[in-house]
Parts: structure tokens; sequence; C-alpha cells
């Protein structure tokens, strides 16, 4: 007899951990009773499953972001356009409508040079003028009747003073010197004018009669080896002691000096230009060995006596290179 004998298997469940349940199914199909079925064990282990859940802890860092507002400060730079207005003011000038020269009257006229000052100009802010000399005429030649000099009258051109000669023609009305100068306050104002100088004839109190500016004053009258020589005669005609009473006898040597080496500067002849330059150097010897006698005598000061010794010196020494060129 055939059997068909299925066997199931139930699912296994969880009866507790580390115990076994047998299960015995029998299945008959057919029919009849067999005589003996064999059995069929199914042993089943249950093995108690332990679930571990691991728990996971995520840490999360929360980075903290700092953010940095940056704010641009946009600047506006207006450009604004300036227009300046330059006002030139213009300073008053200097005045030199009350200009003098100082002094105006010279006497004696004994052919020596005599500084002659501007005054009398004037600036409207107070400030302090200084004079300058452009110019220097004469209403009489340079060398005109009864001069007997050929050798410049006056000097001092770009300077704060003029120097004229003390000088003027035997027959005529006096002399007359224009002395044009510039006058400046260093700050913009400034003026111009002309003063003049009067070398009268006589002491009879006659004023000078003013011919105008027919020569001009600074400029000799010769050229050549007259030249050298009316340097040396201008150097002896400056004055000395100014503020000393001479002795006449100074006084005359320092004169004739003078007389005699403007002599030789004009002399065409150079033999004769040599012996008036020579005694006129004696001159000047003479008349510093007067100075000195007065100085110990207490007639002028020591100062006065080597101021006249000085210029002998001078004169000696430009004469000797003067006669040397002749």
């Amino acid at each position: 007899m055939d059997y068909d004998v299925g066997i199931a298997l139930a699912n296994s469940f969880t009866l507790g951990a580390s115990r076994q349940a047998v299960y015995v199914t029998r299945t008959v199909f057919g029919t009849g009773v067999p005589a003996e079925l064999p059995t069929t064990t199914t042993t089943m282990t249950t093995s108690t499953t332990t679930s571990t859940t691991t728990t996971t802890t995520t840490t999360i860092t929360t980075s903290t972001m700092t953010t940095t507002t940056m704010t641009m400060t946009t600047t506006t730079t207006t450009m604004t356009a300036t227009t300046t207005t330059s006002t030139t003011t213009t300073r008053p000038p200097a005045t030199c409508s009350g200009a003098a020269a100082s002094p105006a009257v010279l006497w004696p006229p004994n052919r020596q040079f005599v500084t002659v000052s501007v005054v009398g100009v004037t600036d409207a802010d107070g400030d302090a003028v200084a004079i300058t000399i452009r110019a220097i005429t004469q209403d009489e030649a340079l060398n005109g009747v009864g001069e007997g000099n050929t050798c410049p009258d006056a000097t001092g051109l770009g300077t704060a003073g003029a120097s004229v000669r003390v000088e003027r023609e035997g027959g005529g009305d006096g002399r007359v010197y224009h002395i044009s100068f510039t006058a400046d306050d260093g700050r913009g104002g400034r003026c111009t004018g002309i003063v003049a100088v009067c070398v009268p004839h006589d002491q009879a109190g006659q004023a000078c009669g003013d011919q105008g500016p027919l020569a001009d004053s600074t400029g000799p009258t010769c050229v050549g080896a007259c030249t050298g020589g009316c340097a040396i005669e201008m150097a002896v005609a400056q004055p000395v002691c100014t503020d000393e009473n001479l002795p006449a006898a100074l006084v005359q040597r320092l004169d004739k000096a003078q007389q005699l080496i403007a002599q030789a500067a004009g002399t065409s002849g150079k033999k004769k230009a040599k012996k008036l330059m020579r005694r006129g150097i004696k001159a000047v010897k003479q008349a510093a060995g007067i100075a000195a006698k007065a100085a110990k005598k207490g007639t002028i000061s020591s100062g006065c006596a080597a101021a006249v010794a000085t210029e002998f010196s001078n004169t000696k020494a430009s004469a000797d290179r003067w006669l040397s060129t002749r």
C-alpha cells in the first residue's frame, strides 16, 4: 500500500531561552490504516536572538559662523570749483615832490669833493626809503674857463649819495649840479626825482644861474693815461677829517697836491706829466708830515693824522703804477 506522507513543519516560535519544542505531524493521504508509519522528528532549535540596539549618538557640533558685516562707506567728494579773484592793491608810491639836496649850496670852490645826500622823500606807509643815484649832470663844461681840470666832477652812480666837486667857472654865474635819483620803499612804492646843488660864483648871496644839464659830470674829457691820472686826482680830492678844523698849511698842501695831479692827468707830454705827478705826490707827503705834527700838538686828532697818512700811501702807490705806464 502506497502512502503519501506529507510532513508539514510549522513555523517555530520562541518559547524561551535555550528550550526546544518537538512537533510530530502525521498526515495520512489515501485509504487504509498503515501498520506503522515512519515518524519524522523535526527538532527545532529556537535560539533567542538578542537584538542589541546600538544607539548612535550623533553629536552635531554647530559652528557658530560670525558674519562680519563690512559697511562700505562711500565718500562722495564734491569738487567745488573755487574761483580766486586776485585783487592787486596798488601801494601808494614814495613821494619825491619834497626832495632836496643836502647840502644844497657848496663853498668854497676848492675843487674838493663833497658828498651830497637826497632828503625830503616821504612814504605814505611810513616805510624807510632807499635812495639810489642814477645820473649827475652840470650846466658847465668839465674843463671850462678858469677850471684847469679835465677829470670828472662827480662820482657816486648806483650809490645812496652823490660826490660832486666844489668848482665853478671864474667868469660864470655859478655851477648847478643836477642829481637824478630813484626812491624805493622796498615794497613796490617808488618815485624818481632830480635835486639841484649850487656852487655860487662868490659869497655875495646871489643864486646860481641854471643853464640846464649840459655835461655829464661823471665822464672824463680825456682818454688813455689821462683816465688813470684822473682816478688819482679824484682820490686826493676826497675830503678828509670833515668833522675837524684843519690847519691852513695842511689844507693848502692837499689842494696843491690835487692841482698838480690833475694837471699831470691832462698833460699830453710824458716828461711834463711825470714831473707834475711827482710834484703832486711830494705835496701829499708834505701834507702827511704837517698832519702828524698837528696831531702831536693836539691841533687835530691822531685819527685825522692817520687818515692823511693813509691817503698819502694810497696815492703814492697809484701814482707809481701810473708813472710806470708813461
